[in-house]
């Protein structure tokens, strides 16, 4: 794996697994608990590079921040000492001190600000791939807002964000699922209280759209054996994915 420093909408970097110029690409884009979907990142790069594709990690200038002030031994220290520490790390790095102000934050966090940086890394990567992007999450609601005027070939989304459990409905999540015209496919969770069997399949979804139901949460915490027919499904989609005409 190699990092590769990114100059679109204030930094961050690329994680590669496979060759820079290779012609096929699956872009991994993570939800911002970034440390609780490594295991899975680190799976889906193993399995993809394996069979011919390069593999990027996107990570956004404020998750790349959050990760140098969240290292794994920092987690030894509870509650003023943790935080304490973080301080103490983030001082040291004066270009990141705005990540110390809550609204700075909010904003790089927020949908609009991660849909307008994914769609400049889409961008930035030109046209001379084929790309296909892995998602998880809120990673799935803002790839599935930039997929169709990006040429996006294919989307992949584990636990789509269908609703928050704390809030319930809101359009804003949902909206633009039965216009997308990018293949899409996502696996959801019976389990996902962001969308589970009982409530995700009241929301309508693109003909191009499959949604494939698994016995799992929204974590994606699966058996080992349950990963090979996974994983085959989703190379099965990306192989078969051919993008829609724009009407």
């Amino acid at each position: 794996m190699r990092k590769v420093p990114l100059l679109i909408l204030g930094g961050g970097h690329l994680e590669l697994e496979g060759p820079e110029h290779g012609p096929r690409w699956i872009l991994l884009v993570c939800r911002d608990n970034f440390r609780r979907d490594d295991p899975l990142a680190a799976r889906l790069a193993r399995h993809f590079q394996a069979h011919g594709y390069t593999v990027a990690r996107y990570e956004a200038r404020i998750a790349e921040t959050g990760r140098l002030i969240d290292p794994p031994w920092i987690h030894r220290f509870r509650g003023p000492v943790r935080a304490a520490l973080k301080s103490l790390l983030l001082l040291a790095r004066p270009t990141r001190w705005a990540h110390f102000l809550p609204a700075h934050r909010r904003h790089l966090e927020g949908i609009p600000h991660r849909t307008a940086a994914l769609r400049a890394l889409l961008q930035h990567l030109g046209p001379d791939r084929e790309i296909h992007i892995i998602a998880r999450s809120a990673g799935g609601r803002v790839a599935s807002l930039v997929a169709d005027d990006s040429r996006v070939r294919s989307l992949v989304c584990l636990s789509y964000p269908f609703e928050n459990p704390a809030e319930g409905p809101n359009p804003a999540r949902t909206a633009h699922l039965p216009t997308l015209r990018t293949p899409f496919l996502i696996l959801q969770g019976t389990r996902d209280p962001y969308g589970g069997q009982e409530s995700a399949g009241r929301y309508p979804l693109a003909p191009a759209t499959e949604l494939d139901w698994i016995d799992a949460d929204h974590d994606f915490d699966l058996p080992e054996a349950a990963w090979p027919p996974l994983l085959a499904r989703i190379q099965g989609f990306l192989e078969n994915a051919r993008p829609i005409p724009a009407p």
